[in-house]
């Protein structure tokens, strides 16, 4: 009896042991990796032609370019939604700067579309700066500001 009552001890132990060893030894989750999965999902949401998570991640007052506002970038994003039956996003962050509750990105993009061809009819390179803020425990994009730096170097 007191054999397997220490048996039972071991594992449990064992079994205790290793957890705390993979809790330890996993990387926790960082603002900037939080950052970085937030840009995956936007560009993943793009690919899938769904607005609601690309939105999600903009602030309620949000500014872009031109004035441009979140209701803005939603009709945008639908507009491209039609435009493209298939969209596909090349993105890379080229820089992530963290201060505190604030972050800014500077992502350099390709975004392709194309209808049934397989071969892309659409395409457009643009750099990105967008500034995001800690919110209640979330990053919010707050301002963005994108060019094609093919015609605005």
């Amino acid at each position: 009896m007191y054999r397997v009552g220490r048996l039972w001890s071991v594992k449990w132990f064992s079994l205790l042991l290793g957890c705390l060893i993979i809790t330890a030894c996993s990387e926790p989750s960082s603002d900037e990796s939080r950052l970085r999965q937030a840009v995956t999902e936007m560009e993943k949401a793009a690919e899938a032609r769904q607005a609601g998570p690309i939105l999600d991640y903009l602030a309620n007052d949000f500014q872009g370019n031109a004035a441009y506002r979140k209701a803005n970038i939603h009709a945008m994003l639908l507009m491209h939604f039609r435009q493209n039956q298939h969209i596909h996003v090349y993105l890379r962050i080229a820089e992530l700067k963290l201060e505190g509750n604030k972050a800014r990105l500077l992502c350099r993009m390709i975004l392709a579309g194309r209808d049934e061809n397989v071969v892309p009819e659409r395409g457009k390179v643009l750099e990105i700066v967008s500034d995001w803020e800690k919110r209640d425990g979330e990053w919010r994009v707050v301002k963005a500001a994108w060019k094609d730096p093919l015609l605005q170097p």
